[in-house]
């Protein structure tokens, strides 16, 4: 797959992340979350966030889906993609998130997330993010 394939594969997960997680939260099956990744796949968020770190394989990345996945409304999640750049088998995206969270307060967060796709894909994920804001809007 070329650059522009592999755009395509990150930009249908970022817009369909939203109903991914209503039907996670609807369902009880993190592997929702899961369908545009790889059985090898790896997600890679900042330590300082609880439940974060590397997370490697798929029952690694369904344990850590199913952990976060009471951090939102339901219904209340939206995403944005606010750019996109990739070369080879690797795209960056700029992507905006809002929602309301569980604890009771609104969210939005600018995010920056490398991708790496392979055969159609998504095997990693670099999740970058304010964490800060994460931390104070999910977990206080």
């Amino acid at each position: 797959m070329g650059v522009a394939e592999n755009k395509e594969v990150v930009a249908n997960h970022i817009r369909n992340f939203p109903k991914y997680t209503a039907r996670a939260l609807e369902t009880g099956d993190p592997a929702e979350l899961a369908v545009d990744f790889t059985d090898d796949f790896f997600w890679v968020m900042p330590e300082t966030v609880p439940r974060a770190g590397v997370h490697r394989g798929m029952p690694a990345v369904l344990e850590f889906l199913r952990q976060g996945m009471d951090l939102f409304e339901l219904g209340t999640m939206e995403t944005e993609i606010v750019g996109m750049v990739g070369e080879d088998d690797y795209v960056a995206a700029r992507v905006d998130c809002r929602g309301r969270t569980t604890t009771g307060h609104n969210y939005h967060n600018h995010y920056h997330v490398l991708f790496r796709v392979r055969d159609g894909k998504i095997s990693e994920l670099w999740d970058f993010q304010d964490t800060k804001h994460l931390v104070e809007a999910c977990y206080t």
